[in-house]
């Protein structure tokens, strides 16, 4: 097949992500180099999309908040044994680059293009060491920095909130199809956001390696793709309350999804929205130094039988924002599209005027705050911390009464709105206090 007058390499593209825990130490970077190898002796052409190490990102947003307290020694200690694959060379360019950006942030708090750009040198440091570490193991690769002209991942959106666009990004792809990887060349990409084709600058999102790394997929038309991260796969459950949930061994697109939005652990609506548009035949969810052991497998659909309406339990803190008033449908629906813009959240209806709007981010308060007052008008608003806790399925689709069997499973635990969140997944709005209580419960209802 061509593409652009290339031939498509990507049959023969894996995708690995490593999440920030999978990178800082050396040992774990020899499993991350095995696995690079094994792909390779499987004959792929290999993407590696690094995450900044554990503690990072939190670090270099301390500073952001207040530059003054930049404390060089904090950063160096995060990266340990791992500093002595750089130079000092780089070391100190790092360093000078790092206190300069955030002199001039002390200066001038109203560049927010600046912000995302302190925020991403953390991919920026954990890319040069593992792409350091791998060559010193023989592997000839190639590193994509943020600023170099075909930069794969293009996009937009808001500071902080980057939109990437994967036409966009497929386009840029085809450069890298030409050259490193038709080279056998190992690629290692920092997985924090994009470039703006508006306005050239870095656009950020905290934990966007997923992003990056589905981003990709769709781009190369990747064969595989590996979600790499320290536990097993995608559980039935979020293991701290369900000590015992086991590893589900298969969850569709539309699953994945939908069980992002209710909050289970290692998934999120936004970053694997790519899959819709194209879903790599091999894409996996695995330990990143047991890829043989329990693992998820997400596929595009799956073969309709007699499964279990739920395959998992998942919930999460919320900020409610409920709105009241005449005329309510018009506000709300401007209101909606200018918070589309940079927040996640669901929104439903109460009664005839009322609506409410569930968030996902509760440490985005005060911005939600602002937009909300500059767009409310007359409207009557109220917040609150609450919990958001559902059950998602294929099975949902012929299964009958499922909200009123989660009710009867809830029991005393009062729900304050129910929601039918799509076919394959029904959720509830319950108070903060009872989201453990609530997931226990559904779990030995629905799954156990």
């Amino acid at each position: 097949m061509w593409i652009g007058g290339l031939y498509d390499l990507g049959s023969q593209v894996s995708i690995l992500k490593f999440g920030g825990s999978s990178l800082n130490s050396e040992a774990k970077l020899e499993c991350v180099a095995d696995a690079i190898f094994r792909e390779r002796e499987e004959g792929y052409r290999v993407v590696v999309v690094a995450s900044a190490f554990r503690g990072v990102t939190d670090l270099l947003y301390r500073w952001v908040l207040k530059p003054e307290s930049l404390d060089m020694d904090k950063f160096y200690s995060i990266h340990g044994g791992c500093l002595k694959w750089l130079t000092q060379e780089y070391l100190s360019s790092f360093e000078s680059e790092l206190t300069r950006k955030l002199e001039h942030l002390a200066r001038d708090r109203t560049s927010p293009w600046l912000i995302d750009d302190i925020l991403a040198m953390g991919e920026t440091f954990s890319s040069n060491i593992l792409y350091r570490f791998i060559m010193d193991k023989g592997l000839e690769s190639s590193l994509k920095g943020f600023y170099d002209p075909d930069f794969p991942t293009r996009g937009g959106g808001e500071f902080g909130n980057a939109r990437i666009d994967l036409d966009a990004t497929a386009e840029a792809c085809r450069e890298i199809l030409k050259r490193d990887l038709s080279r056998g060349e190992c690629l290692v990409i920092p997985g924090m956001g994009c470039i703006s084709s508006y306005d050239g600058r870095i656009r950020v999102r905290r934990g966007a390696s997923d992003y990056v790394a589905t981003s990709l997929s769709y781009g190369l038309r990747a064969r595989r793709l590996w979600i790499l991260s320290d536990v097993h796969g995608i559980k039935a459950a979020d293991s701290s309350i369900i000590p015992d949930a086991e590893t589900i061994p298969e969850l569709t697109v539309g699953e994945l999804l939908d069980a992002g939005a209710l909050g289970a652990k290692n998934t999120n609506t936004t970053f694997f929205l790519p899959l819709t548009r194209y879903c790599p035949p091999e894409t996996y969810f695995a330990k990143f130094d047991e890829r043989e052991g329990p693992k998820t497998r997400i596929t595009e659909r799956r073969e309709e039988g007699n499964e279990r309406a739920a395959r998992l339990v998942a919930g999460r803190e919320i900020l409610l924002y409920t709105f009241t008033g005449y005329d309510i449908e018009d506000t709300v629906l401007n209101l909606e599209g200018e918070l589309s813009k940079t927040f996640d959240f669901i929104r439903g209806g109460g009664f005839k005027r009322e609506r409410y709007f569930a968030f996902f981010d509760v440490d985005q308060k005060p911005r939600i705050d602002d937009v909300i007052a500059s767009k409310a008008g007359d409207l009557e608003v109220s917040s609150s911390r609450m919990g958001l806790v559902g059950l998602v399925g294929e099975g949902m689709r012929t299964a009958k009464k499922v909200i009123e069997r989660m009710g009867r499973a809830l029991g005393d635990i009062n729900i304050l709105y129910a929601l039918d969140i799509s076919r394959i997944s029904v959720g509830a709005i319950v108070e903060r206090e009872y989201l453990k209580p609530a997931i226990q419960r559904l779990y030995l209802d629905f799954i156990d």
